[in-house]
Protein backbone atom coordinates (compact mmCIF):
# COMPACT_ATOMS: atom_id res chain seq x y z
CA UNK A 1 0.00 0.00 0.00
CA UNK A 2 1.11 3.55 -0.84
CA UNK A 3 0.53 6.55 0.73
CA UNK A 4 -2.65 8.51 -0.42
CA UNK A 5 -2.57 11.88 -2.07
CA UNK A 6 -5.19 12.99 0.31
CA UNK A 7 -7.15 12.30 2.96
CA UNK A 8 -10.99 13.04 3.86
CA UNK A 9 -12.37 13.44 7.39
CA UNK A 10 -15.14 13.68 9.32
CA UNK A 11 -15.83 16.17 11.47
CA UNK A 12 -17.81 15.67 14.49
CA UNK A 13 -15.93 13.13 17.24
CA UNK A 14 -13.67 12.85 14.87
CA UNK A 15 -11.81 16.20 14.79
CA UNK A 16 -14.24 18.33 17.36
CA UNK A 17 -15.61 16.97 20.14
CA UNK A 18 -19.53 18.04 20.73
CA UNK A 19 -19.59 17.56 24.65
CA UNK A 20 -22.47 17.55 26.79
CA UNK A 21 -25.38 18.15 24.32
CA UNK A 22 -28.32 19.90 26.07
CA UNK A 23 -30.90 21.13 23.28
CA UNK A 24 -33.21 22.92 25.61
CA UNK A 25 -30.16 26.08 25.90
CA UNK A 26 -30.12 26.73 22.63
CA UNK A 27 -33.97 26.64 22.22
CA UNK A 28 -34.03 28.79 25.05
CA UNK A 29 -31.66 31.17 23.22
CA UNK A 30 -33.37 30.81 20.13
CA UNK A 31 -36.16 31.93 22.06
CA UNK A 32 -35.20 34.92 23.63
CA UNK A 33 -34.56 36.75 20.07
CA UNK A 34 -38.05 35.61 19.07
CA UNK A 35 -41.81 37.32 18.48
CA UNK A 36 -44.00 35.06 21.03
CA UNK A 37 -47.73 35.69 21.00
CA UNK A 38 -48.91 32.79 22.01
CA UNK A 39 -45.72 32.55 24.91
CA UNK A 40 -44.72 29.43 23.78
CA UNK A 41 -42.11 27.93 26.18
CA UNK A 42 -38.95 26.47 25.00
CA UNK A 43 -40.12 23.20 26.76
CA UNK A 44 -42.92 22.86 24.34
CA UNK A 45 -40.75 23.63 21.08
CA UNK A 46 -38.04 21.03 22.47
CA UNK A 47 -40.77 18.37 23.22
CA UNK A 48 -42.12 18.54 19.40
CA UNK A 49 -38.37 18.77 18.34
CA UNK A 50 -37.73 15.74 20.21
CA UNK A 51 -40.27 14.08 18.95
CA UNK A 52 -39.85 14.97 15.40
CA UNK A 53 -36.26 13.92 15.48
CA UNK A 54 -37.09 10.71 16.42
CA UNK A 55 -39.42 10.28 12.97
CA UNK A 56 -36.78 12.12 10.94
CA UNK A 57 -33.83 10.00 12.21
CA UNK A 58 -35.11 6.89 10.83
CA UNK A 59 -36.31 8.09 7.48
CA UNK A 60 -32.35 9.59 7.32
CA UNK A 61 -30.75 6.15 8.16
CA UNK A 62 -33.19 4.23 5.96
CA UNK A 63 -32.72 6.42 2.76
CA UNK A 64 -29.49 7.93 3.20
CA UNK A 65 -30.70 11.66 2.98
CA UNK A 66 -30.11 14.52 4.87
CA UNK A 67 -32.31 17.28 6.56
CA UNK A 68 -30.81 21.10 7.15
CA UNK A 69 -30.63 22.17 10.67
CA UNK A 70 -32.45 25.66 8.87
CA UNK A 71 -35.18 24.04 7.55
CA UNK A 72 -35.77 22.19 10.98
CA UNK A 73 -35.57 24.92 13.06
CA UNK A 74 -37.85 27.28 10.86
CA UNK A 75 -40.48 24.00 11.33
CA UNK A 76 -40.44 23.43 14.72
CA UNK A 77 -41.07 27.49 15.88
CA UNK A 78 -43.44 28.20 12.99
CA UNK A 79 -45.23 25.37 13.92
CA UNK A 80 -46.04 26.91 16.76
CA UNK A 81 -46.25 30.64 15.62
CA UNK A 82 -42.79 31.64 16.87
CA UNK A 83 -41.10 34.29 14.44
CA UNK A 84 -37.46 34.04 14.70
CA UNK A 85 -35.81 37.83 14.16
CA UNK A 86 -32.77 36.12 13.56
CA UNK A 87 -30.38 35.09 10.21
CA UNK A 88 -30.85 31.78 9.24
CA UNK A 89 -27.02 31.57 10.58
CA UNK A 90 -27.33 33.69 13.38
CA UNK A 91 -29.85 30.69 14.54
CA UNK A 92 -28.14 28.03 13.81
CA UNK A 93 -25.00 29.44 15.84
CA UNK A 94 -26.90 30.67 19.08
CA UNK A 95 -28.30 26.87 19.38
CA UNK A 96 -25.04 24.64 18.67
CA UNK A 97 -23.20 27.93 20.45
CA UNK A 98 -25.42 26.40 23.73
CA UNK A 99 -26.17 22.86 22.60
CA UNK A 100 -22.79 22.09 23.20
CA UNK A 101 -19.56 22.26 24.24
CA UNK A 102 -16.40 22.36 21.62
CA UNK A 103 -13.58 20.39 22.13
CA UNK A 104 -10.35 20.02 19.55
CA UNK A 105 -9.32 16.03 19.49
CA UNK A 106 -5.96 15.84 20.84
CA UNK A 107 -3.51 15.20 18.53
CA UNK A 108 -5.31 16.46 15.31
CA UNK A 109 -2.85 19.76 14.69
CA UNK A 110 0.32 17.01 14.88
CA UNK A 111 -1.54 15.24 12.12
CA UNK A 112 -2.57 17.53 10.44
CA UNK A 113 1.16 19.03 10.54
CA UNK A 114 2.56 15.68 9.24
CA UNK A 115 0.16 15.66 6.45
CA UNK A 116 0.39 19.03 5.23
CA UNK A 117 4.72 18.52 5.33
CA UNK A 118 4.20 15.27 3.42
CA UNK A 119 1.82 17.31 0.77
CA UNK A 120 -0.92 14.84 1.55
CA UNK A 121 -4.32 17.18 0.68
CA UNK A 122 -6.73 17.23 3.15
CA UNK A 123 -10.64 18.12 3.10
CA UNK A 124 -13.90 17.30 5.17
CA UNK A 125 -17.07 15.36 4.18
CA UNK A 126 -19.17 15.40 7.14
CA UNK A 127 -23.07 13.71 8.11
CA UNK A 128 -24.51 16.97 9.21
CA UNK A 129 -27.49 19.21 9.59
CA UNK A 130 -25.34 22.48 9.79
CA UNK A 131 -24.67 23.88 7.27
CA UNK A 132 -20.81 24.66 5.88
CA UNK A 133 -21.05 27.86 6.87
CA UNK A 134 -21.60 26.61 10.58
CA UNK A 135 -18.87 23.73 10.36
CA UNK A 136 -16.10 26.69 9.20
CA UNK A 137 -16.79 28.88 12.18
CA UNK A 138 -16.15 25.88 14.03
CA UNK A 139 -12.76 24.93 12.05
CA UNK A 140 -12.13 28.94 12.58
CA UNK A 141 -12.48 28.68 16.36
CA UNK A 142 -9.51 26.03 16.65
CA UNK A 143 -7.52 28.05 13.78
CA UNK A 144 -7.29 25.33 11.39
CA UNK A 145 -10.36 26.23 8.64
CA UNK A 146 -7.65 27.25 6.09
CA UNK A 147 -5.66 23.52 6.34
CA UNK A 148 -8.73 22.04 4.73
CA UNK A 149 -9.30 22.23 0.92
CA UNK A 150 -13.06 22.05 0.82
CA UNK A 151 -15.85 21.47 3.42
CA UNK A 152 -18.84 19.45 2.66
CA UNK A 153 -21.74 19.42 4.93
CA UNK A 154 -24.39 16.44 4.04
CA UNK A 155 -26.92 19.15 4.82
CA UNK A 156 -26.31 21.25 1.77
CA UNK A 157 -26.21 17.90 -0.70
CA UNK A 158 -29.54 15.88 0.40
CA UNK A 159 -27.65 12.61 0.71
CA UNK A 160 -25.49 11.55 3.81
CA UNK A 161 -22.94 8.94 4.45
CA UNK A 162 -23.07 5.47 4.14
CA UNK A 163 -23.79 6.34 0.48
CA UNK A 164 -21.47 6.14 -1.77
CA UNK A 165 -22.46 9.06 -3.77
CA UNK A 166 -21.51 11.44 -1.24
CA UNK A 167 -18.31 10.47 -1.12
CA UNK A 168 -17.87 10.78 -4.77
CA UNK A 169 -18.85 14.16 -4.58
CA UNK A 170 -15.48 14.42 -2.71
CA UNK A 171 -13.41 12.35 -5.26
CA UNK A 172 -14.65 15.25 -8.09
CA UNK A 173 -13.46 17.72 -5.79
CA UNK A 174 -10.33 16.18 -5.15
CA UNK A 175 -10.31 15.13 -9.09
CA UNK A 176 -8.56 12.06 -7.44
CA UNK A 177 -9.46 8.33 -8.03
CA UNK A 178 -10.85 6.63 -4.91
CA UNK A 179 -7.37 4.32 -4.81
CA UNK A 180 -5.71 7.73 -4.13
CA UNK A 181 -7.31 8.99 -0.97
CA UNK A 182 -8.37 7.55 2.64
CA UNK A 183 -11.47 8.73 4.88
CA UNK A 184 -10.69 8.81 8.75
CA UNK A 185 -13.83 8.63 11.04
CA UNK A 186 -15.00 7.43 14.34
CA UNK A 187 -18.25 5.65 13.06
CA UNK A 188 -18.10 2.02 11.49
CA UNK A 189 -21.53 2.18 10.09
CA UNK A 190 -21.15 5.69 8.25
CA UNK A 191 -17.73 6.33 7.98
CA UNK A 192 -15.67 2.61 7.21
CA UNK A 193 -18.74 1.46 5.35
CA UNK A 194 -19.38 4.37 3.48
CA UNK A 195 -16.10 4.79 2.30
CA UNK A 196 -15.69 1.08 1.50
CA UNK A 197 -18.72 1.31 -0.23
CA UNK A 198 -16.91 4.36 -2.45
CA UNK A 199 -14.06 2.13 -2.55
CA UNK A 200 -11.71 4.35 -0.63
CA UNK A 201 -9.94 3.27 2.29
CA UNK A 202 -11.08 3.72 5.37
CA UNK A 203 -9.22 4.90 8.79
CA UNK A 204 -11.51 3.88 11.70
CA UNK A 205 -10.79 6.39 14.99
CA UNK A 206 -11.87 3.79 17.43
CA UNK A 207 -11.38 5.25 20.35
CA UNK A 208 -14.49 3.41 22.37
CA UNK A 209 -12.76 0.46 21.27
CA UNK A 210 -15.83 -0.41 19.73
CA UNK A 211 -16.91 -3.72 17.70
CA UNK A 212 -16.49 -3.67 13.96
CA UNK A 213 -20.21 -4.39 12.11
CA UNK A 214 -19.14 -6.01 9.27
CA UNK A 215 -15.59 -7.76 7.67
CA UNK A 216 -14.25 -4.46 6.47
CA UNK A 217 -10.46 -3.79 5.48
CA UNK A 218 -9.44 -1.60 7.27
CA UNK A 219 -6.88 0.79 9.83
CA UNK A 220 -8.05 0.83 13.46
CA UNK A 221 -6.34 3.53 15.63
CA UNK A 222 -7.46 4.86 18.84
CA UNK A 223 -5.41 7.98 18.77
CA UNK A 224 -3.57 9.70 15.56
CA UNK A 225 -0.03 9.28 16.74
CA UNK A 226 -0.83 5.48 15.55
CA UNK A 227 -1.97 6.99 12.18
CA UNK A 228 1.11 8.91 11.87
CA UNK A 229 3.31 6.07 12.37
CA UNK A 230 1.20 3.93 10.30
CA UNK A 231 1.90 6.43 6.94
CA UNK A 232 5.39 6.77 7.82
CA UNK A 233 5.86 2.86 7.51
CA UNK A 234 4.37 3.16 4.08
CA UNK A 235 5.96 4.19 0.62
Amino acid sequence: MKKPKAVLFDMGETLIRYDNFNPLKGTEKILGYADNPEGITAEQIQDFATELNREFNEIKDENNIEISCRSFQRLIFEMHGVKINKSPIETETMFKDHAWDLNLIEGVIDLLDYLEKEGIRIAILSNTTFSEELLRQDLRFFEIEDRFEFVISTAEYCLRKPDERIFYLALNKFGLDAEQVWYVGNSYRYDVAGAHNANIFPVWYNVDSSEPELDIPCYEIQNYSELIEKLKALD
